[in-house]
């Protein structure tokens, strides 16, 4: 709250999920999803992400 006064906001801990170890490292992509789906319900879309 010290860095924005003006605006709502809100920090996301995604870490733990965003990054795949071993054999298949690199992003996931997972919390893109996530993000994505409460975006569109805060709009009142009724799309539903796969």
């Amino acid at each position: 709250s010290r860095f924005s006064k003006k605006f709502k906001w809100a920090h996301l801990d995604i870490a733990g999920v965003a990054w795949e170890g071993g054999n298949h490292k690199g992003a996931t992509g997972r919390p893109v999803a996530l993000l994505t789906q409460y975006l569109l319900n805060q709009c009142g879309k009724s799309y539903q992400l796969p």
